[in-house]
């Protein structure tokens, strides 16, 4: 091949990865809208779910990891998975939970089967009725 030619192919080559670059970027800053598709049993309402924040797969995707994630637990040994078994509806089934320093709770874990009709997000505190809430007060 001449110089010519991988001179020009390579040219092609970095404009094409320019475009792909910026279509990324298009879709990725692209409003969400109406795009999430609800999968729910018949007859169930689609959550409520702020206007300003509209639900998406990446969303679902990122709570999903969050869920399983000890990082975010204090001591990093937790994760929400560890008191809200999904064969257990949620819950740990236990009439005290036990937390990440080995201190029995309060309380057993509550149930998150259908949180999203949910308007609390406790039995400790009605007043906890956000997420971003709720992930700063300590589970011990």
């Amino acid at each position: 091949m001449s110089v010519t030619k991988q001179v020009a192919r390579g040219r092609l080559g970095a404009v094409l990865c320019r475009v792909l670059a910026l279509l990324a970027l298009v879709v990725a800053c692209s409003p969400e809208g109406d795009s999430y598709v609800w999968a729910l049993p018949e007859g169930f309402p689609e959550p409520r779910v702020p206007e300003d924040n509209p639900m998406s797969d990446a969303k679902v995707e990122l709570g999903r990891h969050l869920f399983y994630d000890v990082r975010l637990s204090g001591n990093q040994t937790q994760s929400c998975a560890s008191c809200h078994f999904q064969e257990l509806a949620f819950t740990d089934a236990l009439p005290v939970s036990v937390g990440s320093t080995g201190q029995s709770t309060l309380r057993g874990a509550m149930s998150l089967v259908n949180v999203a009709y949910t308007p609390t997000l406790t039995w400790a505190s009605p007043v906890l009725r956000h997420l971003e809430q709720q992930a700063l007060v300590p589970m011990f």
